[in-house]
């Protein structure tokens, strides 16, 4: 007998619980299909703005001599309308489309063009650390980390995560937000401020 590896976040149930994270491979339905058939249980797409970000120019990936990685892609992206075309053909991979935003507004906008969607979840990335007026400075503000939640939940019926970084504000303050708002999950964490020295230059 086959054992059961489902799991559920909130009303949402999937068959395996492996999710790929937000990232640089959440870009197109070719690669959520191919990744689904390879085991993945769920993709959370790249984070989508309402308009085209172009991101940072390369490298975005750094190599740290004695060893470690930096990074700063800068959340480059195609733009919610321009991504919610792009899926509008999924029928089987459960896709939880993140989305980055300033105000309510900005989510309300996005969320609206993926009502023709098969989306299975919305992830908030309120925990950017890289790009001003979004993520980790909409996450520090705990006040609008709940206006932006209840936004997003007054808008749809799947579940809605709050991805939650380190920020100036203690996280368990955030976090204690996004639920008390009424997020059905939380995302930790995201890509963490650092900064390289040479000491030996510098």
């Amino acid at each position: 007998m086959k054992a059961s590896l489902s799991t559920s976040i909130g009303t949402l149930t999937l068959e395996r619980p492996t999710i790929l994270a937000s990232g640089i491979l959440g870009i197109s339905l070719n690669i959520f299909e191919r990744l689904y058939r390879a085991g993945a249980g769920a993709v959370v797409t790249k984070s989508l703005s309402k308009e085209p970000w172009d991101g940072y120019a390369n490298p975005t990936i750094f190599s740290v001599k004695g060893g470690g990685w930096l990074n700063a892609v800068g959340l480059s992206n195609p733009g919610a309308p321009n991504f919610a075309k792009m899926i509008t053909s999924n029928k089987d991979v459960p896709i939880i489309v993140s989305l980055v935003g300033s105000v309510e507004d900005d989510f309300d906008f996005m969320v609206r063009q993926f009502e023709n969607c098969k989306v299975s979840a919305y992830e908030l990335n309120l925990s950017c650390p890289h790009v001003a007026k979004v993520g980790l400075e909409v996450g520090d503000d705990v006040e609008l980390v709940k206006k932006i939640v209840k936004k997003v939940k007054s808008l749809t019926d799947v579940p809605v995560i709050a991805k939650v970084g380190l920020g100036a504000t203690n996280y368990l303050d955030t976090v204690g937000a996004a639920c008390e708002a009424g997020a059905d999950g939380i995302t930790a964490i995201n890509t963490i401020r650092a900064m390289a020295i040479d000491v030996e230059t510098r």
